[in-house]
């Protein structure tokens, strides 16, 4: 595109209203024949060497004004003897003002005047983990997995995810009937304790290693109590560590059927199983984990509410990684 103007008589577009890429193209190109540039002077201490004429062959017609000048700072110290630019024998650029040399910014320690993690970074000590919250089938292993995701990917920092369905599958077994999960039935409950203490083992166990890092804990994690638990758990191990939760909700009775369609009855917990028996079992496994269930509420502390994948309710979060999640 830029080596075309040599072939063009006069461009007839006001260069002010060529797109600002448009115009930091052309004003690279010092070194054409159509095109000369001088470094940007106050006062007219140095004159600016003037285009060529509309009228010559490559020279630039800005409509409705007079041939003129064109300042601009100086975009290159590039020197070449081949190819002289005709800024060679240009003054130096005027330090103040027009300078391009920008200062850099300051770090300042730790304490009240410290500058904010948004510009110089996460420290050392930041570490996050993540409480999912809610009824099978509302999506909280993908929006786990899209976090984890993200901060790994674009932030560069560990993230892993502890699913406690995984530990409880390799402890009893993938496919357990619905009754398995009544809060009633003590033995379902007891081995779905030990699943989550498992996980919750392994969780901490990788939380404390050196660096910045996130876990997320996917379960259901469906009463006020075991949410306490989980936490008891985080304090008496001394790990410093910021917490948050994040709650999905799905109460669109079509949305809730395509997940589970798409989703559960996929895990091993369904494989092989008919496709009606499965859905069936599923409604009285979820039953069962709703006839307990506490949604997240302020006592809980800091959480994100996602309702049916549009709604955002966001309450007392605070810090670097959190902010990050939401």
């Amino acid at each position: 595109l830029l080596l075309s103007f040599n072939n063009v008589p006069q461009l007839d577009t006001p260069f002010h209203l060529l797109s600002p890429n448009l115009s930091l193209l052309l004003l690279t190109t010092k070194n054409l024949p159509f095109f000369r540039m001088t470094a940007s002077t106050p006062n007219n201490e140095h004159p600016a060497t003037p285009l060529n004429s509309s009228h010559d062959r490559g020279g630039i017609h800005l409509p409705g004004m007079p041939a003129t000048t064109l300042a601009v700072p100086d975009l290159s110290h590039r020197s070449d003897a081949a190819n002289p630019s005709p800024r060679a024998n240009a003054p130096p650029p005027i330090v103040g003002s027009h300078s391009i040399d920008n200062p850099l910014p300051h770090v300042l320690p730790e304490g009240e005047n410290a500058a904010p993690l948004e510009v110089i970074g996460s420290t050392a000590s930041d570490k996050l983990v993540i409480i999912m919250v809610g009824l099978p089938a509302t999506g909280k292993t993908h929006i786990a997995k899209r976090i984890c995701r993200f901060l790994s990917f674009f932030h560069d920092i560990p993230s892993q995810i502890f699913n406690v369905g995984d530990y409880r599958r390799q402890l009893v077994g993938a496919q357990q009937p619905a009754e398995f999960y009544n809060p009633l039935n003590e033995e379902g409950q007891a081995a779905r304790n030990m699943a989550c203490d498992a996980a919750l083992s392994d969780l901490m166990e990788y939380i404390q290693q050196e660096g910045v890092r996130v876990a997320a804990f996917d379960a259901t994690n469906s009463t006020f109590d075991r949410r306490q638990y989980i936490l008891s758990k985080l304090r008496l191990a001394n790990i410093r560590v910021k917490k948050m939760f994040v709650e999905s909700v799905c109460d669109q009775e079509e949305l809730l059927e395509e997940n589970i369609r798409k989703v559960k009855l996929s895990t091993p917990d369904y494989k092989d199983m008919d496709e009606q028996q499965a859905m069936e079992d599923f409604h009285k496994r979820r039953a069962n984990y709703s006839s307990v269930y506490e949604p997240v509420s302020e006592k809980d502390g800091p959480f994100v509410k996602i309702i049916n994948s549009k709604q955002f309710i966001v309450n007392a979060i605070r810090g670097y990684l959190p902010l990050k999640v939401v």
